[in-house]
């Protein structure tokens, strides 16, 4: 399997490497990074909001861990040859992590 320079494998296992390789261009695997970074963003936003509340309100920490929950569970399912549901994801949650206000908004509907 020839790789490519500046991607980082890592976080694939050795026969989904092989799978992305095979059938992934480098821009769908670019546009599935750029995805799972969003995602990750906004976990750790609500991640820093769990810190911040867990002592003080128990009950909206464990809705927080919920829907970081959820945010996992969005980003573990991204992969290079769906690239509809990537472009989805960018669409959606990339106005959301660059203003905060609209992200909690749309964090509780």
């Amino acid at each position: 399997m020839k790789r490519h320079p500046y991607i980082s494998y890592t976080f694939l296992s050795t026969d989904k490497q092989d799978r992305v390789m095979s059938t992934a261009s480098y821009r769908d695997i670019v546009r599935t990074e750029i995805a799972t970074e969003t995602l990750n963003y906004a976990q750790a936003l609500v991640m820093d909001r769990i810190y911040q509340v867990r002592d003080t309100d128990p009950a909206m920490a464990e809705e927080l861990r919920a829907k970081a929950r959820k945010i996992h569970g969005l980003r573990a399912s991204l992969r290079t040859d769906e690239q509809d549901a990537v472009r989805a994801v960018i669409d959606e949650w990339t106005p959301r992590i660059r203003d905060e206000e609209l992200f909690w908004r749309e964090l509780w509907r």
